[in-house]
């Protein structure tokens, strides 16, 4: 899950992209983006869905999710002008990166490959909440957040991006290459036949 590292990088995104309209609502609307495949995906899969699929790793991970987004971004941009929903989808697609959602094709290209893949977890809540207070990275990735926005609210222009950028490096160092999915707690004991 590691919720602060894709608040993060949804933050340090807004101001990217809050720099060119001038609002700094884009970068609240990026950070929900950020966040928001989780806050769909992990209830539904694994309370929802527990006895059938039990993975957090759906419908909002997906490519089908992000282009619905996109295009509804364009049209509310077309007719009204607003970057919000486009600012949301930036921050989706962030999430997507993070979580190297390439490596799980079933679920990104989904529904081009089949059906979703059934996991098996134990208490996925209890353990994911356990790695997220445990891990050092999350803590400075929450602090590196909570100065971001604080700044953000306050009117100040904040050039963060060199220090996030730092900051990812320090507590991720395969940052840049992600060759696979982060390891989480809850990954798939075992897989069930389909």
């Amino acid at each position: 899950m590691f919720i602060a590292c894709h608040l993060l990088l949804g933050l340090v995104l807004g101001l990217a992209v809050a720099r060119r309209p001038g609002d700094r609502r884009f970068i609240g609307f990026s950070a929900l983006g950020a966040v928001l495949p989780d806050l769909i995906d992990k209830p539904v899969g694994h309370i929802l869905l527990a006895e059938s699929l039990n993975s957090g790793r759906i419908f909002a991970h997906g490519l089908l999710f992000l282009a619905l987004l996109l295009v509804a971004g364009i049209v509310l941009e077309r007719r009204r002008g607003s970057f919000a929903i486009l600012a949301v989808a930036a921050g989706v697609l962030s999430h997507q990166v993070i979580d190297a959602m390439w490596a799980i094709p079933v679920t990104w290209y989904f529904p081009l490959l089949g059906p979703y893949q059934p996991y098996e977890f134990t208490d996925y809540f209890g353990n994911a909440i356990l790695a997220e207070v445990s891990s050092l990275s999350e803590w400075i990735f929450l602090i590196a957040s909570a100065a971001i926005a604080l700044a953000a609210c306050r009117g100040d222009r904040p050039d963060l991006l060199p220090v996030a950028r730092t900051l990812a490096r320090v507590a991720v160092p395969s940052f840049s290459s992600l060759p696979s999915p982060p390891s989480t707690p809850g990954r798939p004991v075992s897989r069930r036949a389909s």
